[in-house]
């Protein structure tokens, strides 16, 4: 028989669990009945992965071209029943450059997708290979659009002086399936360094609807 307020989200209980070595039935079964909840777990990012978090990164390169410019394309498949955080952008021009951000859907990538099969940074946690699908380009002057494109920053960066999109915890970005991120060199011909951290979980039932 079901509980009154009976909570159906798991991983809180598995996180409680394992973060205090508990034994039997679920630790927080229910909710309490009246205006009680206090929500405020997370302690520390060795705690991630007890939380149902996987995390990942990588420091893809687009290599100069003559006339084109590079790029990096982050895409939530369709369908992947996943939800992507990233945590950290940085960028590395080798030339004065005005790059930009963009976001919108896609359901393809660009024209080189790298196998990222054992980038995980947590050895606890049960993929070592992500959902994210991360892309690069330099083959075209301007790199393929997203579908329902826009630029969410495009700031002035002095070359070899690494830029840092996000700054704070609220300007991490959520990429649902469908979902997608760009990183967009402005300059041509040019190296272009880009260094992603991010975070993953498998999207809760009423999430999903």
């Amino acid at each position: 028989m079901a509980l009154f307020n009976e909570i159906q989200v798991g991983r809180y209980n598995r996180f409680l669990q394992k973060l205090f070595s508990m034994k039997g039935p679920p630790a927080m079964a229910q909710l309490a009945s009246e205006l009680q909840p206090v929500f405020h777990l997370f302690n520390g990012i060795e705690n991630r992965a007890l939380e149902g978090w996987n995390r990942y990164a990588t420091a893809p390169n687009t290599a100069a071209s003559a006339a084109n410019t590079g790029g990096v394309r982050l895409r939530n498949p369709a369908g992947s029943n996943v939800i992507v955080v990233l945590e950290r952008i940085v960028y590395h021009p080798s030339a004065n450059d005005t790059p930009a951000f963009r976001w919108g859907t896609a359901t393809t990538d660009l024209a080189v997708v790298p196998g990222l099969t054992n980038i995980r940074l947590d050895a606890r946690q049960g993929a070592n290979a992500p959902t994210l699908v991360v892309s690069t380009q330099n083959t075209t002057p301007v790199v393929p659009t997203l579908t329902n494109q826009f630029t969410i920053d495009g700031p002035d960066v002095l070359a070899h002086a690494p830029y840092f999109y996000m700054q704070t915890e609220d300007q991490e970005l959520a990429i649902a399936p469908v979902d997608a991120f760009q990183a967009e060199a402005g300059t041509v011909n040019q190296l272009a360094r880009w260094s992603f951290l991010w975070r993953e979980r498998l999207l809760e039932d009423s999430e999903r609807t």
